[in-house]
């Protein structure tokens, strides 16, 4: 009989430590989902703003249609890229 609830004490400790351990790591994993959101604003923001001097500066010597359709374009390649480089990676 003391066999058995030594058993059992020790499956709790396990369970316990095991828990905290997951605690510990679920923490992390949600602080690094929160930093890969913050550096995707960032990012998303840049290129924005990328885009906007650019488009202004095309606007200076050609019509925005024109600058708007180039910029366009650029952003396809861009993205296009970046899948090609996803899919070849995977």
């Amino acid at each position: 009989m003391n066999s058995i609830s030594e058993y059992i004490i020790a499956i709790f400790e396990l369970a316990e430590a095991e828990g905290r351990t997951l605690k510990q790591e679920m923490m992390k994993l949600l602080l690094s989902f929160v930093l890969l959101l913050v550096f995707a604003f960032f990012l998303i923001t840049a290129y924005l703003f990328l885009m906007y001097g650019l488009h202004t500066y095309f606007t200076s010597f050609m019509s925005g249609y024109a600058a708007g359709f180039l910029l366009s374009g650029i952003s396809l390649l861009i993205a296009l890229s970046i899948l090609v480089l996803i899919k070849w990676k995977l």
